[in-house]
């Protein structure tokens, strides 16, 4: 995954992923939320309830009606050509809600996501470069919006033009990091000699 050259916002869904994956931080950084889906929607509060906190005192959740509504899609995407097609069936309206704060990936960072998460990408720290490798576990994704969409909307795949120039910058990243690794070693057997 090769992202843009400057700090973005991702736009990006909340979605799950068809795969098992696991997701390395080979440059740059990202930042993720998790999700889960909000039951207790009737817009009482006593609907949604109350939990225990770490110190045994109960508090409440945040009521569930003060959260957003977002569209519920299952999607499968199959190849036409050079274009990736998404069928995607509407299955009704979920009130999602954040889980914890969000998650950080750095250089050199791994983490792992289950088919049934529901997550988000929030930010890009600069170039990015990510080495994923998944296994397939469900035919079907889902994603959450806000907005609704159209049943079937197609992105055409990355050119092997692209593709290159995108692998080229990723090689140029590389042997920064590696250059870098180089001086950092060199400092530290300089420290480690001096010690002696």
């Amino acid at each position: 995954m090769c992202y843009p050259p400057r700090n973005t916002e991702a736009q990006e869904e909340i979605h799950s992923h068809r795969d098992h994956f696991v997701s390395y931080c080979v440059y740059g950084g990202l930042s993720q939320q998790i999700w889960e889906e909000i039951h207790g929607t009737g817009g009482n509060e006593e609907d949604v309830g109350t939990d225990d906190d770490d110190d045994g005192t109960k508090g409440e959740i945040e009521s569930a009606s003060i959260l957003p509504r977002y569209h519920k899609y299952a999607y499968d995407p199959t190849m036409d050509g050079d274009t990736r097609v998404f069928r995607i069936q509407h299955m009704g309206e979920v009130t999602l809600g954040p889980v914890d704060e969000e998650q950080k990936s750095s250089q050199g960072k791994t983490f792992y996501m289950h088919p049934s998460v529901l997550h988000s990408v929030e930010g890009i720290e600069g170039k990015t470069v990510t080495l994923v490798l998944n296994k397939r576990a469900s035919e079907k994704s889902c994603f959450a919006s806000p907005r609704k969409w159209e049943e079937q909307f197609g992105r055409k795949k990355i050119s092997p033009v692209k593709l290159t120039s995108c692998l080229k910058e990723v090689l140029e990243l590389m042997k920064t990091v590696q250059q870098t690794h180089a001086a950092e070693g060199k400092f530290t057997r300089k420290i480690a000699n001096k010690d002696r």
